[in-house]
């Protein structure tokens, strides 16, 4: 059988395709780290709501994982992009296959663009 999650294709050889339909309509979990990420995403949006930005420090003692996982969002931001500005000056196409290995999509990128995601801490504070 195949299940088919995010544009993903996977085989199952030993669930039937009555199991796949049993467990997706209790919730079941196919991919781990997109749920680890939702639920994030979901804190910062909170987050967001309750302080009205999205600085929130690395060291949140009210919830450590929000504020490693933001500073990793930045992070993977600014070295995807600092591996196609390299390629891009050097015109190479390698590049964009490195920035895309990311764990960080598109689709992440313009979810947080959505909500308000300050990328640049310290650009932002600057600016004010």
């Amino acid at each position: 059988q195949e299940a088919e999650e995010n544009g993903i294709t996977t085989t199952y050889e030993f669930i039937t395709a009555e199991r796949i339909d049993r467990l997706n309509s209790i919730g079941f979990v196919w991919n781990a780290n997109d749920a680890a990420w939702n639920l994030r995403f979901e804190e910062l949006k909170q987050y967001i709501e309750e302080h009205g930005n999205s600085c929130v420090p690395g060291i949140y003692l009210e919830n450590e994982p929000l504020g490693l996982w933001v500073a990793k969002q930045r992070r993977t931001y600014k070295v995807k992009h600092r591996v196609k500005l390299e390629a891009k000056k050097k015109n190479r196409e390698e590049g964009k296959d490195l920035a895309a290995e990311t764990s960080l999509s598109g689709e992440r990128i313009d979810k947080l663009n959505a909500v308000g995601f300050i990328w640049d801490v310290h650009e932002a504070q600057w600016l004010e």
